[in-house]
């Protein structure tokens, strides 16, 4: 059985504001009308567009996740959705060397691409529907795959993704026995145009896409998933990434 978006589900986005979060975001408003949707993000100021029961808090404050689980009260989510993620922190560039390697900026970078869905997942466990298959993902990206490592550099948005994806891949071990109808799932969107990628696309050959595309793509994967996929890392067109 497939996990598939439908009218009569509450879905909760992580990161709302971002490009690809508001493509989804729409894209599932078109599709499922009906569909409740929750996002979270932190900005006020960078509006949420799509259709939503919107909050805006700290997603990287332990504290103001366990409050926004208690304003929800006893909703259930059938699935979770994060979108959270900086490919390096403000004024730096993505190291290309050792030497350029500072700790507090790797540091940082962890921060962004883990904290939110650790801490999400940890305040909203209890909050997942178990008596439907629901789904939980995370935007990852193909460079922190540790096999597929062939190029090196980017140090600290590698190893940032690495932990994001072995964050999930444990999580899909534990929910094996403690939440078995969830599905558990990292996914490569595909180089997108967006703000986050906007000066490195002169130098990218492979194909770019649009965030609407981004959004069709990611939400075609999801609704291909089966309790049989949790654990696995995807890309963009469907095909297993290698951790």
């Amino acid at each position: 059985m497939k996990f598939q978006f439908s009218n009569d589900q509450k879905g909760l986005i992580i990161g709302g504001s971002s490009e690809i979060a508001q493509a989804v975001g729409h894209g599932l408003n078109q599709l499922f009308p009906e569909l409740e949707l929750h996002s979270v993000s932190r900005n006020k100021d960078k509006n949420v567009k799509f259709k939503a029961k919107k909050y805006y808090f700290d997603y990287f404050s332990e504290i103001e996740w366990d409050n926004y689980s208690s304003l929800i009260g006893n909703s259930k989510f059938d699935f979770v959705l994060s979108f959270v993620g900086a490919l390096n922190t403000e004024g730096q560039s993505p190291e290309k060397n050792l030497r350029s390697l500072e700790f507090e900026n790797l540091v940082k970078t962890l921060e962004i691409n883990l904290k939110p869905m650790f801490l999400g997942m940890k305040s909203l466990e209890r909050k997942l529907n178990r008596q439907e298959l629901t789904l939980v993902s995370a935007i990852s990206a193909k460079v922190g795959s540790i096999t597929d490592n062939q190029l090196g550099g980017w140090y600290s948005y590698r190893i940032s993704k690495a932990a994001l994806n072995m964050f999930l891949k444990t999580l899909s071990s534990e929910f094996k026995f403690k939440n078995p109808k969830c599905i558990i799932n990292a996914i490569h969107p595909g180089t997108t145009k967006t703000v986050f990628t906007r000066d490195y696309l002169k130098t990218i050959k492979h194909t770019v896409h649009e965030p609407e595309e981004t959004a069709k793509n990611l939400i075609e994967v999801w609704q291909s998933l089966e309790v049989e996929n949790s654990g696995e890392f995807r890309n963009w067109d469907g095909t297993i990434l290698p951790w």
